[in-house]
């Protein structure tokens, strides 16, 4: 026991810039009640573990770790789970435009200011549609009426799945960005949105569909 643990680094909080790792697997080596948050971390250059943590030093990875607080953990995944569920019905209740955006006015929403006054759509414009397409499976009408829509989908459905994963084992899933910082992901998530936006100016010029009203 003692050769396996100088292997590894003394605990010390999640840093996403830097490339640590932290695994619940080290339960395995004695410590069962570590913090899944303050585990002890493993270095890409030492342990069994080495090439899992190299690999999850370069970019995200999921893994699943046992909840800390278990009555917490489980009334978190029951939160995630219901507004999964909300905007999947939400989804459901819609009807897809096929111009590829309007679709929220269903809820009693205006139409696009923007589209309106100069026929073309917002960065915005769509992303309602592509979600209502995207959860039911039609993956080609969720790209075209915007990317972002798709993406969206896609984490709820995930989320879904893992949050009910969640429920019946009493583990939780955590994050790992590795060595991207917070910004990027945000800058991630922007860039998503306004490349989805050109994406679907340019396929609505390219068909004629915009300017709306020409």
């Amino acid at each position: 026991m003692e050769q396996q643990d100088r292997r590894f680094a003394p605990s010390e909080p999640l840093d996403p810039r830097h490339g640590r790792f932290y695994v619940e697997r080290v339960a395995s080596l004695g410590f069962k009640d570590a913090d899944p948050w303050k585990t002890p971390a493993i270095d890409s250059g030492r342990g069994s573990c080495a090439p899992v943590a190299e690999s999850c030093s370069r970019g995200l990875v999921a893994f699943s770790v046992p909840f800390t607080h278990p009555v917490r953990g489980r009334l978190l995944a029951a939160a995630v789970f219901t507004a999964a569920v909300a905007l999947l019905a939400a989804g459901f209740s819609l009807h897809p435009s096929a111009s590829g955006s309007g679709t929220h006015q269903q809820f009693g929403l205006p139409p696009c200011s923007l589209l309106m006054l100069t026929g073309y759509p917002c960065p915005t414009c769509g992303v309602t549609t592509a979600f209502a397409w995207g959860i039911r499976g039609e993956v080609g009408q969720a790209l075209l009426a915007h990317p972002a829509g798709l993406a969206l989908a896609l984490v709820v459905v995930v989320s879904l799945v893992a949050s009910s994963a969640a429920l019946l084992t009493g583990r939780g899933w955590r994050l790992s960005t590795g060595r991207l910082p917070a910004a990027w992901l945000a800058a991630l998530a922007l860039g998503l949105v306004l490349g989805g936006w050109g994406f679907k100016l340019l396929a609505g010029l390219w068909t004629g569909l915009y300017p709306v009203g020409n």
